[in-house]
């Protein structure tokens, strides 16, 4: 079960069903992407680095009220990679709250704070495991 199964009403109909809906999504909208690009730049000048503004650039052009739909798009693209990237530090700050819920680590890992009822030890310990390495000498 993943990590956040514990705070769903029905864990295992609900995350089996998400994925049985997100992973055709994915895979259909990969395939309109790399179609549209297709159908807007030929193969030997597609952009490996940047297809997406490519895309918008081809797609809406370079100049008039469109051109500040890339832009935009960009920016919420961006945003939303913020966004997973919250959601992976959450995953993985509660993953050792979760083994001692288990009983894999110790009980402490388990412990909230007692004001904000956040999980105080576990956060801790992996922004520990993440700057300590990234220290100066």
């Amino acid at each position: 079960m993943p990590v956040f199964a514990g705070e769903c009403r029905d864990p295992e109909r609900s995350l089996a069903r998400s994925t049985w809906i997100a992973a055709p999504t994915i895979a259909l909208l990969y395939a309109l992407g790399s179609g549209a690009l297709l159908a807007y730049t030929p193969p030997d000048q597609i952009d490996l680095i940047g297809p997406i503004p490519q895309l918008l650039a081809a797609g809406f052009g370079t100049e008039g009220a469109l051109a500040l739909l890339g832009p935009i798009a960009i920016l919420a693209l961006t945003f939303t990679l913020l966004s997973q990237a919250v959601a992976i530090v959450a995953q993985v700050a509660r993953m050792p709250m979760v083994a001692g819920w288990d009983g894999l680590v110790p009980g402490w890992f388990t412990r909230l704070h007692r004001r904000t009822a956040r999980r105080a030890a576990a956060s801790a310990r992996w922004w520990r495991s993440v700057f300590w390495p990234a220290r100066p000498a």
